[in-house]
């Protein structure tokens, strides 16, 4: 193999020298190792306490094959028998009794193909990675660990291209890229390719057998894992170029020599001067695919999971650095050491998953923005990124992982902003900013006290309390990015807290032009209310629910939403234009199913019942248990929609004196009206006339004794019920 141009020699010598003076960064870690072997006689003693005395704890990955730097993690294995219990159990107790022996920050990783538990010692702050039986790990890290006694040359090189990839964000399947051990196999391989060869091909020097089985894919496979381990009868390599030189040819090779179209990254079946044909190989795989086989695991493509994006990265940044240090021999500008880093982290999220609710989850671990995915029409579920102060919020933040948000399992990811890049360009994201959300909050909650509603509590102006946390979205937090969006308002509403189902205003504003200045509009046209609820029990409480008959996809996630009483969480209206670019039958099937009296449009009139001494107005039953033609049929005659539901609990006042709702109260309504007048289409009601409909039955389902002359009503709730009807008169003429 020849370079061209020719390399300049004294360019080489600089680079060399500067490599030579970085390997001392490598060195000086005698307190990891220290801290290492300390971590495993812990975990070894951890085993023990749980019967796993059989067994053994083992370090594997770079602490055993010596490609460690100073960011790497520990990777440490119990290897034996753990009868009947399954590895995600036995990783489970190890998860109770890890904060006991100072471990903090325990993550569960058990949906991996190989499970696992992170932890932190508190004591080094060295990030642990434990797993049950990986036995492969354990071989392949010997293997490696083989190859470098081999050479002197073969640490430094690994450890320099395993640095390089990090400061440049190429590591980490999950963005498409390759992992630090795949990184590992193409330094090796390159090692064994350059003429003459540094390394020789150690698998096929072995002669003794020694099968390891595995059964991470599924079945109960069994590899060979055999290789020459005494390095000392091997003679020395006749390649003696210097450490810049080879840098130089490392990035050279994979740039211009390498057919990754036609050929693979097997050390398995390397021979010198020869390629391995990677379709000759155990996976199906394609000419745009990337090939790098493991040396035991013949069902794992290391490559399997890059992407054409990561693909194209890992070359820019190859020829980038074959450039630099071809022309100037400079490793720190190819690699640069106080490189500016970001700390993302990533996950898919179904559509139950809103941003309101991961800005709360991840609050308390320094979460700096959250870009958000917006719907593109699909059941796919998108993308989010979370954005962190630093790696150890990120680390803090990690501890959530495979926790339940709504319907959705975290399965969360570290990440880079060349992977939110290329998110973005295939689809539009909201950026929320967690200072610009708290600062909202706050000025809320201050609006709220200023505003002396006593008992009421954070519900108004569209703040709700739910399992302690605060709930409010307002679109003016988002910084978009991307396609533009119509926005989704919160709009006030108010309530007492613990009282009646969360109340929330929802309402779809039509996309641009804006919407027409406010205008005097007919009060409430084309709304149906519905629900009122009077418990006799000292106290009166009122519910009343304005939902639209003329939006049935917002009705039916209202309905969902007030069905017991609290708001589900994911079932919050987001900032999505739902009536854009898809088929309503699918935005449908995308909703929970609720209860067939939860589907209808038309209802029957609702009935106020007695019972046990309890007033009960009945929500009116459904007329069809399956709507869908209806729903379809209504979807276009407005696309001003809104809900508004008013829970409140006061003292009974003496019959006749005081108002249903305070002017407060009264005038919060009548700046709803003016709101849907303002977003409401001239054409929304077809010229019918506006209506407003109060149906009331009266049905007594007492066990009457004969002769009983008892009402149905006593005087007072009677009362009340005038009360009521009055307010409500009022009301609808406006």
């Amino acid at each position: 193999m020849t370079l061209s141009p020719p390399l300049d020699g004294i360019v080489v010598s600089k680079l060399t020298k500067e490599l030579k003076d970085s390997q001392r960064s490598f060195l000086d870690m005698n307190d990891r190792e220290r801290a290492a072997k300390r971590i495993r006689l812990v975990l070894q003693g951890i085993a023990r306490q749980h019967g796993l005395s059989s067994g053994k704890v083992e370090m594997f990955g770079s602490f055993l094959n010596g490609f460690k730097t100073g960011t790497s993690d520990l990777d440490i294995v119990f290897v034996g028998s753990t009868g009947a219990e399954h590895t995600t159990s036995v990783l489970g107790k190890f998860a109770q009794q890890a904060a006991e022996y100072g471990f903090e920050n325990i993550t569960k990783i058990f949906q991996a193909s190989v499970p696992l538990l992170k932890l932190t010692d508190t004591k080094s702050q060295l990030e642990v990675d434990f797993c049950i039986n990986n036995q492969l790990g354990v071989r392949n890290s010997l293997l490696l660990s083989a190859y470098c006694k081999c050479d002197s040359r073969v640490l430094l090189v690994g450890r320099l291209v395993k640095d390089w990839a990090k400061k440049h964000e190429l590591v980490g399947t999950a963005d498409g890229c390759l992992n630090s051990y795949a990184y590992m196999l193409l330094v090796i391989f390159f090692l064994q390719s350059v003429q003459p060869p540094v390394l020789p091909n150690l698998q096929s020097m072995a002669t003794e057998t020694v099968p390891v089985k595995d059964f991470k894919w599924g079945g109960d496979d069994c590899w060979e894992t055999k290789f020459e381990s005494d390095v000392t009868t091997i003679p020395q390599s006749k390649n003696v170029m210097p450490v810049g030189e080879l840098m130089i040819r490392f990035f050279h090779f994979f740039t211009r020599v390498f057919d990754w179209r036609s050929h693979a990254v097997c050390m398995r079946l390397k021979l010198p001067g020869a390629a391995v044909d990677k379709f000759s190989l155990t996976l199906p795989t394609n000419d745009d695919q990337w090939y790098v086989e493991d040396p035991f695991d013949l069902k794992h493509n290391l490559a399997g999971k890059c992407s054409r994006v990561g693909r194209q990265r890992i070359l820019d940044h190859m020829d980038d650095a074959l450039q630099t240090l071809s022309t100037t021999g400079n490793w720190s500008k190819a690699c640069p050491p106080n490189k500016q880093q970001f700390h993302f982290m990533k996950c898919r999220v179904s559509q139950g998953v809103t941003p309101q609710a991961l800005l709360e989850e991840f609050e308390a671990y320094d979460l700096i923005k959250l870009h958000f995915p917006k719907p593109d029409g699909s059941n796919r579920m998108g993308q989010a990124f979370l954005e962190f102060a630093d790696s150890t919020a990120r680390r803090r933040a990690h501890t959530l992982n495979e926790k339940y948000i709504a319907d959705c399992q975290l399965q969360l990811h570290y990440s880079t902003q060349h992977s939110l890049a290329e998110a973005v360009g295939q689809g539009a994201f909201s950026t929320y900013e967690m200072a610009s959300y708290k600062m909202q909050r706050q000025v809320l909650a201050a609006r709220v006290e200023s505003i002396g509603m006593g008992s009421a509590s954070y519900q108004d102006m569209g703040i709700s309390a739910n399992g302690g946390h605060m709930q409010y979205y307002n679109s003016s937090m988002m910084n978009q990015s991307g396609a533009a969006m119509t926005d989704t308002m919160a709009y006030r509403y108010f309530g007492q807290q613990g009282q009646g189902p969360c109340t929330q205003v929802m309402v779809q504003r039509p996309p641009p032009p804006p919407p027409p200045p406010l205008q005097q509009a007919p009060q409430l046209g084309g709304w149906d209310q519905s629900g009122a609820t009077a418990h006799h029990n000292g106290s009166m409480q009122v519910q009343m629910n304005i939902q639209p008959k003329t939006a049935p996809r917002w009705q039916s996630a209202v309905e969902l939403e007030t069905a017991n009483g609290i708001p589900l969480v994911g079932q919050w209206l987001q900032d999505q234009p739902w009536l854009q670019g898809q088929p309503w039958q699918q935005q449908m099937k995308s909703q929970p199913l609720v209860n067939d009296q939860h589907r209808s449009l038309e209802r029957e009139p609702a009935s106020l019942t007695k019972n046990n001494g309890v007033q009960i107005l009945k929500p009116a039953t459904s007329a069809a248990t399956s709507s869908k033609d209806k729903r379809q049929g209504a979807l276009h005659e407005s696309t001003a929609s809104g809900w508004l539901d008013v829970p409140f609990s006061r003292t009974p006042l003496p019959p006749g004196q005081g108002p249903l709702f305070t002017p407060q109260q009264s005038a919060q309504l009548s700046d709803f009206q003016q709101f849907l007048a303002r977003f409401e289409q001239p054409d929304s009601h077809k010229g019918k006339p506006p209506e407003i409909v109060l149906q009331a039955k009266l049905t007594d389902n007492r066990n009457k004794q004969p002769g009983s002359q008892k009402p149905l009503l006593s005087p007072e709730e009677s009362q009340k019920l005038q009360t009521f009807r009055a307010w409500f008169e009022k009301f609808k003429a406006g």
